[in-house]
């Protein structure tokens, strides 16, 4: 950007602190950038001039805002970002495509100043980019593609929230449009991270954080997470009609995190917490094999009577409990056991099972699996979007099967 000169120190000085963060002189704040869309015209790569159309420097610049639009791809389209140093303004995926095909970006690092957005048709959008949050932000999807990842299937991209505050927009439906929001990025930085849907939103956390110390909040829908260590040193707290479901794919886990919770979950009845070790990853079909026992070791503080689903583990609160007047017990069909909690009034109802033929975890009111970001092809049978129903027979890649750090 070019500045026009001053009349001296004078008009300097009585430029107001608003003035100069317009000017970008924080380095954080950019001036308006174009709004480039994405064409594909000549290649995959976003230095390439000819496959954007308005965007006045050609190529993406700092300060620009990128949409990926799915209405003319006539198969799923991987796009490499090979502009090192990018510091995008948005992303959006739009469109609406007969066959449900979407987008992948994977390539160079990229900073992000205004979030994610997706409305598009697709079946799923996947950002395989090292990214670095530089301003307060949400990443949306309510009435776009039936899921967003952020992150790669090996688990190996970074999401480095900074300071910052990340917001997940999820409003999953398997009608009328909407969909989930998959994290397989290692989460860094000290910013909070809060789960805040437009109805029942689904999160799935695949990877393990990498000095992640920031709080996590889940104030309605659900979270499906595989690791203990996906969320990081900081405070976990689940609302009251929310509901933590952990697929931790190791024999005696051990949930460390301090966690605030209350509630019956997000239907209320599923729980507030529930165990699913053993499972398959949301998405995947069989049967649950819950023999392991879970061990809770942090700080557990009640914010309402409280309820445990489990099909068959052990599910063990080593950390101390606080209580006030409210009450932890098992939900009504719990296979397993609960131990430690009695300080809490607790009930241990249910009777305790080595092997569950519960299902893959539901999602909400619609009796369907979810389906997992590490879909390679998406799974057989139909599905009804925004733009008409689409008839699906691809082989769905469990990710169970990949191991995990």
């Amino acid at each position: 950007m070019r500045f026009k000169r001053l009349g001296g120190w004078g008009t300097l000085s009585a430029l107001s602190i608003t003035t100069l963060l317009a000017f970008g002189l924080t380095g954080v704040a950019h001036a308006a950038g174009d709004t480039c869309t994405w064409t594909g015209a000549t290649d995959n790569n976003f230095s390439t001039t000819t496959n954007w159309s308005n965007c006045s420097s050609a190529a993406p610049v700092t300060g620009d805002s990128l949409i990926f639009d799915n209405t003319s791809l006539a198969s799923s389209a991987t796009i490499n970002n090979d502009i090192s140093g990018l510091d995008i303004a948005s992303i959006t995926f739009q469109g609406t495509n007969s066959s449900a095909y979407g987008f992948t970006l994977t390539g160079d690092a990229m900073s992000l100043d205004g979030g994610i957005t997706d409305t598009s048709s697709a079946l799923d959008n996947q950002v395989s980019i090292d990214l670095t949050l530089t301003a307060d932000q949400s990443f949306t999807n309510t009435t776009g593609s039936f899921g967003l990842v952020i992150g790669d299937s090996s688990y190996t991209n970074a999401l480095n929230l900074g300071s910052n505050t990340l917001t997940l927009d999820s409003n999953f439906q398997l009608s009328g449009g909407g969909g989930s929001i998959t994290l397989d990025s290692q989460l860094e930085g000290t910013g909070n991270l809060v789960m805040n849907g437009t109805n029942d939103g689904v999160y799935s956390f695949e990877a393990a954080a990498n000095g992640y110390s920031g709080n996590i909040s889940l104030d309605n829908g659900q979270i499906y997470v595989t690791l203990p260590t996906s969320f990081g040193t900081g405070t976990v707290t689940v609302s009251n009609g929310a509901t933590l479901n952990t697929n931790f794919d190791t024999s005696s886990p051990t949930f460390s995190n301090t966690l605030v919770i209350g509630g019956s979950g997000f239907n209320g009845t599923a729980g507030a917490l529930v165990v699913n070790d053993g499972c398959p990853a949301p998405g995947n079909s069989g049967t649950c094999t819950d023999t392991g026992t879970d061990t809770f070791s942090g700080p557990v503080t009640l914010t309402a009577d409280t309820t445990v689903g489990t099909p068959g583990n052990t599910v063990v609160f080593t950390g101390v409990l606080t209580c006030s007047t409210y009450t932890l017990t098992l939900t009504s069909g719990s296979l397993g056991t609960l131990n430690g909690a009695s300080s809490c009034g607790s009930s241990s109802s249910g009777s305790t099972g080595s092997t569950s033929g519960t299902n893959a975890p539901k999602t909400p009111n619609t009796g369907s699996a979810l389906v997992s970001d590490n879909v390679v092809l998406p799974l057989a049978g139909s599905i009804l979007l925004a733009g008409g129903i689409y008839f699906i027979s691809r082989k769905v890649k469990n990710p169970m099967d990949t191991k995990r750090r």
